[in-house]
């Protein structure tokens, strides 16, 4: 299980996504609740060059679901 978040300890470029996933999306503007995202096995950003400081929930889950789309393509 992996829960988005800004202070995340993995990039997404790094996390294993070979296995089955469950992902945790919070609101753009408060993320996910502590307690959630403790719930999870790890804690992944998103990189963002640039002054960019979060996504919209739409916009990090989509990017988070391609990358898992693309780890499972053989």
């Amino acid at each position: 299980m992996l829960a988005t978040t800004v202070d995340g300890e993995v990039s997404l470029d790094d996390a294993d996504l070979s296995g089955p996933t469950a992902w945790l999306f919070g609101p753009e503007a408060h993320g996910l609740p502590a307690e959630l995202a403790d719930m999870a096995t790890h804690r992944v950003r998103i990189p963002m060059p640039g002054s960019a400081e979060s996504l919209n929930v739409a916009s990090a889950a989509s990017i988070c679901l391609y990358q898992s789309a693309q780890a499972h393509r053989v």
